[in-house]
């Protein structure tokens, strides 16, 4: 009769869910050492990527200026400019004629 080689008893040994040495395999352990690593790398990578986002921007009320010949405030980009000072704004091109007689007194000197 023939005694089995230590291989062959240590793979009987895992057949039963134990090792050698009579020990839990750690079947069970390994599944949970799998969780938490998979749970560690997803908290890692949501850290990382909340640390890389942009901070909320806030964002700011639009500038209102004044027609220089009615003095209707609305939004700079609904006026129009002079077209040689850039310095005037107008709600259109009437308040503009409108306004040229007083304007051009100043329109090229304003800095």
């Amino acid at each position: 009769v023939t005694q089995p080689s230590p291989a062959f008893a240590a793979a009987d040994a895992s057949d039963n869910g134990k090792d050698k040495d009579g020990h839990d395999s750690g079947a069970a352990e390994s599944t949970s050492v799998v969780e938490d690593v998979s749970a560690s790398v997803s908290a890692s990578a949501s850290a990382i990527a909340a640390a890389d986002a942009e901070p909320p921007v806030e964002k700011k009320a639009p500038q209102l200026m004044e027609c220089m010949a009615c003095g209707v405030e609305k939004t700079a980009s609904s006026l129009s400019k002079c077209s040689r000072c850039k310095k005037a704004f107008y709600c259109g091109a009437v308040c503009q004629k409108s306004h040229w007689a007083v304007h051009k007194k100043i329109c090229g000197k304003v800095a």
